[in-house]
């Protein structure tokens, strides 16, 4: 009976590590994209206001 629960135990355990680690590293990778996609949105916004400013400064 000992070597049966250890052996489910052992089993839930692997099998939880199986899902766990590979989904956390997902979720860690998705939250890198969104950052990398939020930062070159930004950058794209400040070049296009100082684009518009300084044609707009050459104008006056």
């Amino acid at each position: 009976m000992s070597e049966t629960l250890i052996t489910v135990i052992a089993i839930f355990l692997a099998a939880t590590l199986m899902f766990v680690f590979p989904m956390m590293a997902l979720s860690e990778r998705t939250d890198d994209v969104a950052s990398l996609s939020v930062q070159s949105a930004t950058s794209e916004f400040v070049d296009n206001v100082r684009a518009a400013r300084s044609s707009y400064t050459k104008c006056i």
